[in-house]
């Protein structure tokens, strides 16, 4: 095999010339490892990879690129709220690229050998990838190809999945998550699991499953399955407005779905009497409220002073009821 040190020091067309062969054989480590990520989902993953750069002779190097973002500086100082990629960068002492990459300074990109995606949202073009000795691979928290797309633990909990788990995919280059599949893991999913719970599960899933292919990358490279495009489910994007409750649309079950997945990130809400409720604590009825009747519409509400509940019915002829905060 070529020796990568000693290429990197001919001209720049023998350079790619022989960038093209180590391509095809440079599948083994130990691993220079070019790391796209952004939230807290990547953080873990980004952490067992330090980890293993540190402790073990699989990983060289690690590198990170990620948007900026903007924090106060307070926080940077105290080191609180350690939830993005870049932060994590920064503690622990990983250079930092800034995304979007400038197409007219690719030379870097030549030092890695395998770029890893793990909840990045954006996008990443192909002369980004052909420029990775060994490509890319994408971390994805579904069983692909159900649920591509963003959000797609926030989509499989309230479609009401009883099972996900996490697919490992070469990096497609022309569409998102549409790569052949290295390696996909599935786990069950416990009654009222919430968003942070799932994310968790399949973080730490995510990071043992990272080491695997890092491992038998050549082998699982070689054994990669096509996804099924007649299987595709397209995960929808999580907006504010998922949090308004549509009573004549939503039964009780979905409700309290909504209230686990995005509860935590944007509230529930409705209007009652020309303002914005926020539901905060909230079950199904078991009994009618009072004044109520099994006639009343869809949406029609039922306040009880006294409890400082407020009851409103939904789809399927059943009701709602929660504590109100008027904002």
């Amino acid at each position: 095999m070529l020796d990568f040190t000693r290429v990197v020091k001919f001209s720049r067309n023998f350079r790619y010339f022989c960038v093209a062969v180590l391509k095809s054989n440079f599948h083994q480590g130990p691993w220079n490892i070019l790391y796209f990520g952004t939230d807290q989902f990547a953080v873990r993953s980004l952490d067992s990879l330090n980890s293993l750069k540190v402790n073990s002779s699989l990983i060289n190097n690690i590198e990170v690129i990620c948007p900026a973002e903007k924090r106060r500086a307070k926080d940077i100082k105290q080191n609180k709220n350690i939830s993005t990629v870049r932060q994590f960068a920064e503690i622990n002492g990983l250079p930092i690229h800034n995304w979007p990459v400038d197409k007219k300074n690719v030379d870097f990109l030549s030092r890695f050998h395998l770029g890893i995606v793990v909840s990045f949202g954006h996008f990443i073009p192909s002369w980004i990838i052909r420029n990775l000795l060994c490509g890319a691979i994408n971390v994805h928290p579904s069983l692909l190809p159900k649920w591509r797309g963003p959000s797609p633990i926030v989509n499989t909990l309230l479609n009401g999945d009883t099972e996900t788990g996490v697919s490992i995919i070469e990096v497609s280059l022309k569409k998102f998550d549409a790569g052949n599949i290295l390696l996909q893991k599935k786990i069950q999913i416990p009654p009222n699991t919430t968003y942070e719970g799932l994310s968790e599960e399949l973080s730490i899933l995510s990071s043992n499953m990272l080491l695997d292919v890092l491992t038998n990358f050549t082998e699982l490279k070689t054994l990669a399955i096509a996804q099924d495009e007649k299987m595709v489910t397209e995960a929808l994007k999580v907006s504010k407005e998922m949090g308004y409750v549509k009573w004549s649309e939503f039964t009780c079950e979905y409700i309290e779905r909504l209230s686990r997945v995005i509860g935590h990130r944007f509230g529930l809400k409705c209007k009652w009497n020309d303002q914005v409720v926020k539901l905060e604590t909230f079950g199904e009825g078991s009994t009618l409220p009072p004044g109520a009747s099994d006639s009343a519409e869809y949406g029609q509400p039922f306040y009880n002073s006294c409890k400082n509940v407020l009851y409103i019915k939904c789809k399927f002829l059943r009701t709602v009821e929660g504590q109100r905060n008027i904002r």
